[in-house]
Formats: C-alpha cells, structure tokens, sequence
C-alpha cells in the first residue's frame, strides 16, 4: 500500500536507504555523537553507491538533531520527514519503496516494522540499548533480520519478522 500511495518515491535513485530515527532512552543518549557516527557511514555509503534517502523522525528526536539532519539530508536526493511537517506523512511508502533499511534501537516500533519488510535492515550500536530493547535487538541480530551498521557489509536476505500467526495461536492457547 505505501508503494501506490507514494510512488514518487519509486522514481529516486537506488538504492533507496529509509532512515529511522527515534531518540534517546534511558540508558541510551541518542544524541549528536551517536547521530555523527551514523551519518558518517551513510554519507560513505552515498559516495560508494548513489542512492537516495527516505528519512523520518520520531517525536521523541531532539529537535537540534531533527534541524542538523535535515540540513544533512538536503545535500542527497530523498525526501525528509519529521514532526510538524505538514505533507502527508510518507512512512509507509519509506518502508516501502527501501532497499535497505538503517534505524536507531531505541524503540521496538521502529526495530519490528523495518523487520517485517524482508529488506536488509542495519543499526548503529544496537545493543547499546540496555533491557528489553537490548534483547529484541540481540533476538533480531540471532534471527539474521538486523545487523550492525558498517560501511562494508553484505548484503543479505532477511526473513520477514512475521508475528502474527504466532500471537493468534497463543491468544487462542490461551483462550482454551
């Protein structure tokens, strides 16, 4: 659906990286440091292969990191999503249309939608993030549907993160 809804999207450069970005949590200060690190492998991966970028950003992005990012951004073909931006909101077709994804840790949202994609799906430092978030992200690295993001990495075919056959039985399991 994100692909009829917005397909302009399928008319930019490939590859087509969505960018995810959420914001700090206890324990993890996504903060210009982790943000600078991130942007310095996709601005490597832009001068090795093209592409474009499809970024968003949550409510919970500071919003020094939400303005250095979209000035970022501006340089490279793509489209630039964040809070108070007054356009249809685009995520669905971001997920879409990517051919590979990069996304921040720090939500289980944003980790299990840009899973259930099946497109190669990378993070920065994924588990820095301590608790339950650091094990979601532990448990996707174990299933091959999330790796570190580095500059060099092979490209894969993840398995689409598909959970819902398996709530239902436990719901029904459950249920009796």
């Amino acid at each position: 659906q994100g692909r009829a809804d917005f397909p302009v999207f399928g008319t930019l450069p490939g590859p087509r990286t969505a960018v995810l970005i959420g914001g700090p949590v206890r324990g993890f200060p996504l903060d210009r440091a982790y943000v600078d690190a991130m942007l310095s492998c996709l601005s490597r991966w832009h001068a090795r292969d093209g592409g474009s970028f499809l970024v968003t950003c949550s409510r919970r992005t500071p919003e020094t990191l939400v303005g250095e990012m979209r000035v970022f951004f501006s340089d490279y073909p793509g489209a630039f999503r964040a809070v108070g931006d007054t356009d249809p909101n685009p995520y669905a077709g971001f997920l879409g249309w990517a051919d590979r994804i990069v996304v921040t840790p720090d939500s289980a949202n944003l980790l299990s939608e840009a899973c259930a994609t099946g497109v190669p799906v990378l993070a920065h430092a994924p588990l820095a993030v301590p608790g339950k978030l650091g094990r979601l992200a532990a448990e996707l690295i174990a299933t091959a549907r999330l790796r570190p993001l580095e500059i060099d990495y092979a490209p894969w075919a993840p398995p689409p993160l598909r959970e819902l056959a398996r709530v239902v039985a436990t719901v029904r399991e459950r249920l009796g």
